[in-house]
């Protein structure tokens, strides 16, 4: 999970952790991501890698208790279906 989609830091770390992955695991690995809104380039790029990305509005970098919780819920709700 992470708060925007464009290529910066966080995002490149995610990145760099699912495609390792994915070489170590291979398809049994099962990855989803969730992320902010943000047309930004990481949304393309772990689609090419075969990674369903899933967009969360409310997910926001600033400190919004509102979303947050809204965020949560909806983190909750996609963790609760995979398990």
């Amino acid at each position: 999970m992470v708060t925007r989609s464009d290529w910066a830091g966080a995002q490149k770390v995610l990145y760099t952790l699912v495609c390792g992955l994915k070489q170590q695991i291979g398809a049994n690995l099962k990855a989803e991501v969730l992320c902010g809104k943000y047309d930004g380039t990481l949304i393309p790029e772990l689609e090419k890698i075969g990674v369903k990305v899933h967009v969360v509005n409310d997910l926001v970098r600033e400190i919004s208790p509102i979303k947050d919780l809204k965020a949560f819920f909806k983190f909750t709700k996609y963790y609760v279906r995979q398990v």
